[in-house]
């Protein structure tokens, strides 16, 4: 079967992969995207939006949409254990310089299904529940394309591409079959994350950061005034089981900061890893967003 032709395959339909695909689509380039999931993602997962990024959602003509599903974190709120410093505002320091000076919340559930629905809109689509299986490169007439085949619901697909970006995040198969080396470290504290409602105890419409003695919590409103995204680091030395560590983590809120919520949409731990691509660029072959860095998300910087 010969392969189907097109200018960029883009792997991996996260915020990357989509906004990529948004811009190319958008400036009249033949545009692939293949994704492993069955659609855009559901959990939360990073929900910091930075100016810059509003300055892109403007050019792109979704700003609107995006405003009124973004959260305003008017301030941040430092302190420590139980006691907060002060209330700073975040609008002034960014004002003149951009027109959205603030930290806006912003789940990656809500920022890939806008940025899904518009790729619709530009007349683009995505692949979806389609995995990579091998990529290569062909070279005609002194050009070399990019050659990508992936397992799809009906079957093994293959692509003919200028180009190829790999969006497809820290497990990365397009860098994985490139060969392409991804060094660093893990930290060895453990995180948690945490979408709670009803949480009492913090300053509302603000990042909350707090220290103790041996703990740091950073929080994220996400709307109503009492919801909000919880970040924190599990002790060692309370080494709770697999199926006790929100437990722990509730224990250690009320401890050392007094802070407690009702229920939580949504848990998960991890751990921060530093790494880096050896080379962004090989060939026709490219990496983006995670599959090319992966670092602390406290920040939204990533």
């Amino acid at each position: 079967m010969m392969p189907a032709v097109t200018d960029v395959v883009v792997v991996g339909a996260g915020p990357t992969g989509l906004m990529l695909a948004n811009w190319l689509v958008k400036f009249g380039l033949g545009v692939t995207v293949l994704d492993t999931k069955t659609g855009p993602t559901r959990e939360s997962r990073a929900v910091g939006v930075q100016a810059r990024t509003m300055e892109i959602y403007d050019q792109l003509g979704i700003i609107d949409q995006v405003l009124a599903e973004a959260e305003v974190a008017e301030a941040i709120a430092p302190g420590f254990e139980r006691t907060v410093f002060a209330r700073i505002a975040f609008g002034a320091l960014g004002r003149g310089t951009t027109p959205y000076p603030h930290l806006y919340v912003l789940e990656q559930s809500k920022n890939e299904q806008l940025l899904y629905d518009n790729l619709l809109r530009l007349g683009g689509t995505v692949l979806w529940q389609h995995r990579v299986t091998a990529v290569s490169t062909a070279t005609n007439d002194g050009t070399c394309s990019a050659m990508v085949t992936a397992d799809g619901p009906e079957g093994e697909v293959t692509y003919q591409a200028r180009y190829c970006v790999g969006a497809d995040g820290t497990s990365s198969a397009v860098r994985t079959h490139r060969g392409i080396a991804f060094d660093g470290i893990t930290n060895a504290q453990t995180f948690y994350v945490a979408d709670a409602t009803a949480v009492r105890g913090l300053v509302a419409h603000a990042v909350n950061v707090r220290l103790a003695s041996a703990d740091f919590l950073i929080t994220f409103p996400m709307g109503d005034g009492s919801r909000h995204r919880l970040i924190g680091t599990i002790r060692d030395e309370d080494n709770p089981a697999s199926g006790e560590v929100e437990t722990a983590a509730r224990d250690q809120l009320a401890r050392s900061y007094g802070i407690s919520y009702a229920s939580c949409a949504w848990f998960s731990t991890y751990r921060v890893h530093h790494r880096v691509a050896s080379r962004f660029r090989d060939g026709p072959f490219f990496l983006a967003g995670d599959a090319a860095h992966v670092h602390s998300p406290v920040g939204a910087q990533g």
